[in-house]
């Protein structure tokens, strides 16, 4: 993924009790920096497009939907 790309948080996959999360599920984020494959520093993303800078965390590739792949998200929820 490309610094810019942006998603929606799905939640973490691993969570530690004694850790604080940064995010939310369902909230919108946005990649600062790769930092390897499948592993992305995201930062929070306000309804109004604004970055919040002091709000990062590293997340992986499966606890995230990015929002150029809005069309699979939108099949998933057609029944046949």
């Amino acid at each position: 993924m490309r610094v810019g790309t942006c998603g929606v948080f799905l939640g973490y996959e691993d969570v530690q009790p004694e850790v604080e999360p940064v995010f939310e599920r369902g909230d919108l984020c946005v990649v600062i920096a790769p930092d390897e494959e499948g592993v992305f520093r995201c930062a929070a993303l306000s309804a109004s497009g604004e970055v919040a800078h002091w709000r990062t965390d590293t997340i992986y590739a499966a606890e995230v939907v990015w929002l150029n792949q809005a069309p699979l998200v939108a099949a998933a929820g057609v029944r046949p």
